[in-house]
Formats: C-alpha cells, structure tokens, sequence
C-alpha cells in the first residue's frame, strides 16, 4: 500500500490525482493525506474524500494574531501529528512526500513502517517565494 502526503487539498491537484489514478489502474492500492485550507467548506475536522484519502483541517491555519514565523511552526506541528496518528494505523510499503512541508511526518512513518520514502518536490516546490533556504533545499 502506498501513502501519499501533501499540504495541498488533493481532490483539486491534478499532479497528485494522475499520479494515484494511474498507481490504482496498475494494480497499487494508494490512500492520501491532504489539507484543506478553507475550513469554512467543511463541517468535520476530517473529511472522508472515499475511505481511501483524507482531507484534514488545520486548526492553526485559521490563526490570524499570531506571527508568521510562529503560525508556521504551529501548523507544522498539528499536520505532523494529525497525519502521523491516522498514517500509524495502516500498513505502508511506500510513503510518497509530495511537498517539503510534509517530509518530517513522511520521515517518522518511514520509520514507522519500516518502508521506503520518496521525496518529490515537483517543479516548483524548491523555488517557492517565502520559503526558508532549509525549506527550498
């Protein structure tokens, strides 16, 4: 089974979407862990998409007062854990990091599952305004 992990909302990124599509059409069961950054369109704190991909809302995202550097960290920590409590429960020969930001919970279910991990930054991931040089790297 393969888990893929972004901080996107999936059911709206086609570059995800074709990737699983084409796994599934070749045999490969794929569950996925996405965001959705409007909270105001979904009623849970989970939505299930099918019983195979999640969209989750971050609490910490809808924190306005706070200072960026400190929000960011926040949202870090509530998406690498609400991922990681969910991503322990299943069985993974694969975890397959879509985004830079979900490589720390893809990390800690690698070791979890004692599979294997990809990282993959697409094309624009590593040029990204506003991201830390740690981050773009």
């Amino acid at each position: 089974m393969i888990l893929h992990l972004s901080n996107t909302y999936i059911r709206q990124d086609n570059r995800i979407l074709k990737e699983i599509n084409s796994l599934n059409d070749n045999g490969f069961k794929c569950h996925s862990f996405g965001i959705e950054r409007d909270t105001e369109t979904l009623k849970d704190a989970e939505m299930l998409l099918n019983k195979n991909h999640l969209t989750f809302t971050i609490k910490a995202l809808n924190i306005k007062w706070l200072p960026r550097s400190i929000k960011y960290f926040l949202v870090l920590l509530e998406l690498t854990y609400r991922f990681y409590v969910t991503g322990k429960k299943n069985e993974y020969k694969l975890i397959h990091c879509h985004d830079t930001f979900v490589l720390p919970v893809g990390v800690l279910l690698k070791l979890k599952h004692n599979c294997k991990l990809i990282y993959d930054a697409h094309e624009l991931e590593s040029n990204k305004s506003g991201q830390s040089f740690i981050l773009s790297g």
